[in-house]
């Protein structure tokens, strides 16, 4: 893919999830938990299966979440102890303790992380080795006030599809809501369209709800948003990018199954759908994500 279809693709993965604002389901883990969690990804043509533990403590008048023991257990079906993939499985075990802390409010709300600079850092180490003059145009862009905090954005995605969606978004089985949201990024504001749906009890333990969240954004404004990006990041480009048709699409789709009593996820599943198109050629991606949590073997956690 050429790089102006990568800074197309750009966008719509930077763009920060949208939850919903409502009453009153509440957020509570108790005052200190740590939570085992089993995720898949399907990404880019290839798969993977990890393993890692969710450790919430109490700081201030909120929490911090930190991702603990965090172990790689297959890529593409090979497993770890092949000695042909120890290499692959120990950068992706350093790159995994570079994982921002989440910084949480008492009621579940994303504000922040700590420790992206040094995500930064490894980000432009990893993309560019042996070429000193595009590391220091990346970290003179990734370090700039509106990339850093789209980063930041980024950092509390994992969150928001597991917690704070859902915060506040009381809903009845069967109901759906929707309604027309915006976020801030890179090169204006995006338009999105938020849709929640109630689709009854899940299976599992009881109390357990299966929620949807499905956000869409596309259009003019997200082509126009592209260019200004791209004026931002790759000046040289920037002329190119203004004579080009553009069309940028994403949806992203959040199938929760939760404990609505306290917001504790059992099982999310995120698939994200891009589809970029530039002077008719068109560009698709499909990303799946699901995370499974192991209540069974939690510490704390008000238990």
């Amino acid at each position: 893919m050429s790089l102006s279809h990568r800074l197309l693709v750009a966008l719509l993965i930077l763009a920060p999830g949208v939850g919903w604002a409502g009453e009153p389901w509440m957020f509570d883990w108790g005052e200190r938990c740590r939570v085992p969690v089993t995720e898949r990804m399907e990404k880019k043509g290839h798969s993977a299966t990890s393993t890692f533990v969710l450790d919430l403590q109490p700081v201030g008048s909120g929490f911090e979440l930190e991702f603990t023991d965090f172990e790689m257990t297959a890529l593409d079906g090979v497993d770890p102890s092949d000695p042909r993939a120890r290499a692959v499985f120990e950068q992706l075990g350093q790159q995994a303790a570079l994982i921002p802390v989440t910084r949480i409010d008492s009621f579940g709300r994303f504000r922040g992380v700590s420790g992206l600079d040094e995500l930064i850092e490894s980000v432009v180490a990893k993309r560019t080795q042996d070429d000193p003059e595009l590391a220091a145009r990346m970290r003179v862009a990734l370090s700039s006030p509106q990339m850093r905090a789209q980063l930041e954005e980024k950092m509390g995605d994992y969150w928001r599809s597991w917690v704070e969606s859902w915060v506040g978004a009381e809903l009845a089985p069967s109901e759906t809501r929707e309604h027309a949201s915006e976020v801030a990024v890179v090169g204006g504001v995006l338009p999105i369209a938020v849709k929640m749906e109630h689709r009854g009890d899940a299976p599992g333990a009881p109390g357990l709800a299966r929620l949807l969240l499905v956000n869409t954004t596309g259009g003019p404004e997200t082509a126009e948003m592209t260019r200004n990006m791209v004026g931002k990041l790759a000046p040289e480009r920037a002329e190119e990018f203004r004579a080009m048709r553009i069309m940028v699409r994403k949806t992203t789709t959040i199938e929760a199954d939760i404990e609505v009593n306290g917001l504790r996820p059992h099982r999310v599943r995120i698939v994200a759908e891009m589809e970029a198109e530039q002077d008719g050629q068109v560009h698709r991606r499909r990303d799946v994500r699901e995370d499974t949590f192991h209540w069974d073997r939690s510490e704390g956690c008000g238990g």
